[in-house]
């Protein structure tokens, strides 16, 4: 039979072409699917470059993009070079001929194998270790801006007499480069002997020499290059001691040079240096002498200095040395770090005065006369009565307010702030046009006085939806919060909710802002479709001529965008000014290389009992371990068109004029900040957070007092908290001793180390306006037995009449909150004042019940302010007491009025409580519109009530020929009213 083919196992079988058709179609397929991949990698590139260029800020997008682009190229291609060179080199240097051995008899095989791909396996590897490199390159653009724009200081180190700049921005890319340099020395080192071990240079186990002649000259340099690396590193190290970290007595960020570091590690790094120079110079000669006997020796000689000179020499320092005479030997270096740490923090200039802290017992009347006008008592904690202005003001159930309100100043007054903002997760139907298209903003701004209740709840002077109020007219729509995080379509055929009305009828706007990106292009359409992962905005009826999508809409989100190179603020706050309501954040710049200054980490400083609870308050850090900061920047975020504006605010900061160099244009002068925008501008809290922390140990300026630590101190923790966590400080107009007015202030106190009664007290000028915005005033605890916070707390605590009355609202299955601790200076003493709330098992929002007192071992509880104080000063009536009318009569129709109306207030109320507990939420809704109209009918009537009081003071004050009387107020205001029915209404509850 004739031979088909098929050999002993049967006929071959021939596999076939694919057809055209099917060829076609997987080219169609990988084409689409490429194309598919850059789209959506340009997608991400657009969708950013679209929205810097609608903020304004489209120079940051480039100036950053242009730099990565440069620094990857650049890099990258270094990298690739060094690699690519040297395996060149190495093939280009292999032997004519491979010796005869099984070795090479196996790398044969390897050598045949690659031979047809050379080329091509010699471009994929150093493409691979060049997009490597060059991605590990970009990501440092920040340094090399720093770098090559930065200005000096004009503050030397101590040390080396260089000026700080050096150590700020020079130093961090020195050291870059030398990192990039030991990566492509090693690299480049690796894929040489790879080569030559592959083609015959280098032999392991064939007879003969083990390199030939070529191979060991170029691997000579390559070490040659190594090692001289390595001298730059050591000499580099010198500088680097000024900005080493290290555990040193009481703190664990000690920065700077220590004595065992100027008279050990120094010297030790220059032999170091010039051994290492000498031993690169041994390996270049390896070109000529053609032998590894002084390289080696050289480089053994190298690590063994290193270990006996960079190691055990210090040791040696430090043990017998330093450690008999620690604290004289350290005293300059500690002072030196003391000095630097001060200037870092701008805590260089805050005045400590020594302070008793205990009051006289014998003055109680000129106590009680003071403490009114000693500060503007904070009873409405913004801690705790959001729930009350979410139930009282939340309006419609898709709204909401933060969990912790802000704090502001109106016509000088401190005012509790919280916005209407929108809470998608409350909608009855959600959908995709509900929530991007129909719900799209909040409204309003709901303000209340931070001094006063009315009923227990706060004595709102912004109210309603629309509100009206104090606050006049303003554009009340929030398309910018901090809780609107996900995207709105605007602007186009579909219409959004603007607020529903009382009768339940829906208005409706449409957004008129020039803010967001607009999609009438369909490029932008199917960018936006694929960046959000959402399909319908490719083909969506609801999107036509004129929409707009606006996105990364949280204030601090756009600051951190448009202002890459700031470190932001955990608590952005809200504001009406020129008829707009404007976040305003605040920025800092920072630095990690401050000679000498020690180091904090801003997670762990500005963590306290608020932040902790609310991630949403947490720093947004550039870099986490810093030892400069400075509040350089005021940031505003317009709440309506989400515009950022920058502005100066110190401008003298180093790091700031850097950053601007950088960034020209992107920040403006100080001088263009509105002056109705100046009067809402406040000290920012974590940057008092970060000070009060370095001055519990760099209030200190003795060394040896530093070294032995004994008078350090701690910030306590929050008395009201039961997690151990810091007390924040808090925001308070208040007088310091010598001042004549209040200042509004940022405080906070101090404990001893380990223990827990007070030692200091610390108050920061808030006021933007101020003349002195920024002092920061301490004052030392000099008696030793002054209660802390953690002691008043448990003080009022067990006191007979706080407990019997906690007990009591507890068997009525009511919850007590305990609010903000407050501590104020009053007459060498300290006065604590603290609002209790109370919160039924059917209410959804506590209500303030009473205030407890204590000033040394006085102590008060009632339920109002002065109630409390005339209790602990043991005054009776004191302030509150009403002036007498002719014949003696002290009733007004003005004060009968109020009472009237005060007691349907307490039935209304009364009536709500009731109503809950029923679950009959429209008898609820009657009781809460009852309890409003006669809280704002007392209000009214209590006005008149003065006016009337001051008129028959005045005629008094004439027939008497201007006597004073007893020198009581005529006045009465109205939250001292209305404390007084929420005592009456707590103690029957």
């Amino acid at each position: 039979m004739p031979d088909r083919g098929g050999g002993p196992t049967g006929p071959r079988i021939r596999v076939g072409r694919p057809s055209r058709r099917a060829r076609t179609l997987l080219l169609t397929l990988g084409v689409l699917a490429v194309l598919g991949m850059a789209f959506v990698m340009f997608s991400g590139f657009w969708t950013d470059w679209l929205w810097y260029r609608s903020v304004d800020y489209s120079s940051v997008f480039t100036t950053t993009l242009w730099t990565k682009i440069g620094l990857f190229f650049v890099f990258g291609l270094l990298m690739a070079l060094a690699v690519g060179v040297n395996v060149w080199l190495a093939h280009r240097l292999r032997p004519p001929l491979s010796a005869m051995s099984q070795e090479q008899q196996s790398l044969d095989r390897y050598r045949m194998g690659i031979a047809p791909f050379k080329k091509w396996l010699l471009i994929g590897i150093t493409a691979l270790v060049g997009l490597i490199a060059g991605a590990s390159a970009a990501s440092q653009w920040r340094t090399w801006l720093l770098y090559v724009n930065g200005v000096p200081f004009h503050q030397k180190d101590p040390q080396f007499h260089l000026d700080v700049s050096f150590y700020a921005f020079d130093l961090p890319w020195y050291r870059f480069l030398l990192g990039f340099g030991f990566a492509a020395a090693v690299i480049g080192l690796v894929a040489a002997a790879l080569t030559h071990y592959l083609y015959g240079g280098l032999r392991i186990t064939s007879p003969g020499a083990r390199a030939t002649a070529a191979a060991t000259g170029h691997l000579s340099v390559l070490l040659g290059v190594f090692v001289a690396l390595k001298a730059v590193a050591y000499w580099l190290d010198r500088y680097g001691l000024a900005v080493k970290s290290s555990d040193f007595k009481a703190t664990n960020n000690w920065t700077g040079l220590r004595y065992v570091d100027a008279n050990a590690y120094l010297p030790a790094k220059t032999i170091l240096f010039c051994i290492a120079v000498i031993c690169a110079l041994l390996f270049f000669a390896t070109l000529w002498r053609r032998t590894w006997q002084l390289p080696v020796i050289g480089f053994g000689l190298m690590v063994l200095s290193a270990i006996l000179i960079g190691g055990l020499y210090p040791a040696i320092v430090q043990k017998f040395q330093v450690q008999p005479n620690e604290q004289s030997k350290e005293a300059p270096y500690i002072q030196k770090n003391i000095e630097a740490t001060r200037k870092a923090y701008g805590i260089d200039r805050a005045t400590v005065d020594d302070y008793s802290g205990e009051g006289s017992d014998k003055e109680t009347k000129k106590q009680r006369s003071e403490a009114d006008s000693a500060a503007s008592y904070r009873l409405n904690d913004p801690n705790i009565v959001s729930p009350t202005f979410q139930q009282l003001e939340q309006q419609r159930k898709y709204y909401q307010f933060p969990t912790t309100l802000d704090v502001d100043r109106y016509d000088g007054q401190d005012t509790v702030v919280g916005l209407r903002e929108l809470n998608l997760g409350k909608l009855d139907k959600r959908n995709w046009i509900n929530d991007h298209f129909v719900y799209t903003h909040g409204y309003g701004a709901v303000t209340a006085k931070g001094t006063s209740t009315s009923q227990g709840a706060p004595q709102f002077t912004e109210s309603g939806l629309p509100t009206s109020g104090d606050l006049g007219n303003y554009n009340q729509r929030i398309y910018y919060g901090e809780k609107t995080t996900q995207y709105s379509i605007v602007g186009g055929p579909q219409k959004e909710l603007d607020y529903e009305q009382e009768d339940g009828t829906q208005k409706t706007t449409s957004y008129t802002g020039k803010s967001g990106v607009n999609l009438s292009n369909p490029i932008n359409r199917a960018a936006y479709a694929v960046a959000f992962s959402e399909p319908q905005i490719l083909y969506s009826g609801a999107i036509g001529e004129g929409s707009r999508i606006l996105y990364n809409r949280t204030p601090k989100e756009r600051v951190e965008a448009v202002a890459p190179w700031l470190t932001i603020d955990g608590d952005a706050y809200p504001t009406v000014v020129g008829g707009k309501i404007k976040w305003v954040v605040d920025a800092y710049t920072t630095s990690n290389g401050y000679p000498y200054a020690s180091r904090t980490t801003l997670g762990d400083t500005t963590a306290d009992s608020l932040n902790e609870a609310d991630s949403q308050r947490s720093v947004v850090a550039q870099q986490n371990q810093v030892n400069y900061i400075r509040n350089s920047v005021k940031a505003t975020v317009d709440a309506y068109t989400g515009e950022v504006k920058l502005y100066a605010w110190d401008e003298s900061d180093p790091v700031l004029k850097t950053w601007e160099n950088a960034f020209p244009g992107t920040v403006q002068p100080k001088s263009a900040i509105p002056a109705d925008l100046k009067e809402h501008l406040r000290y920012p809290q974590d940057m008092f957070k970060v000070q009060r922390e370095l001055l519990s140990l760099y209030h200190v300026q003795d060394s040896d007092q530093f070294y032995n630590a004994s008078d350090a101190w701690q910030v306590p923790n929050d008395p009201t908290k039961k997690d151990n966590s810091a007390v924040p400080p808090y925001y308070l107009s208040m007088k310091m001793p010598g001042q004549t007015s209040q200042q509004f202030s940022l405080t906070t106190t101090f404990t001893p180390s380990g223990r827990p009664n007070l030692r200091a007290f610390m108050a920061v000028d808030a006021d933007a306006t101020s003349k002195d915005y920024g002092a920061i005033k301490l004052l030392r605890v000099t008696e030793d037995k002054v209660q802390g916070p953690e002691q008043v707390q448990n003080k009022l605590n067990s006191w007979d009449p706080v407990a019997n009355w906690v007990r009591d609202m507890k068997g009525a299955d009511s919850t007590v909150l305990y609010g903000n601790l407050l501590t104020v200076p009053l007459d060498k003493g300290f006065l604590y004042v603290e609002p209790i709330y109370a919160q039924g098992r059917n209410s959804e929002y506590p209500l303030m019940r009473k205030v407890a007192v204590s000033y040394g071992d006085r102590m008060g509880f009632a339920g109002s302010l002065s109630e409390a104080l005339n209790d602990a000063f043991e005054v009776d009536g004191g302030s509150t007491t009403e002036p007498t009318q002719p014949g003696g009569d002290t009733t007004t129709p003005a004060n009968s009025t109020v009472k009237e109306a005060l007691a349907d207030a307490e039935k209304a109320f009364e009536a709500g409580e009731k109503a809950m507990k029923d679950g009959d939420w429209a008898a609820y809704g009657k009781a809460q519109d009852d309890l409003q109209e006669a809280l704002q009918r007392a209000e009214k009537a209590q006005t008149a009530a003065d006016k009337e009081a001051k008129q028959n003071a005045d005629k008094n004050a004439d027939k008497s020929g201007g006597s004073s009387g007893d020198g009581k107020s005529a006045d009465k205001s109205t939250d001292q009213s209305t404390d007084q029915s929420s005592d009456k209404e707590a103690s029957g509850g």
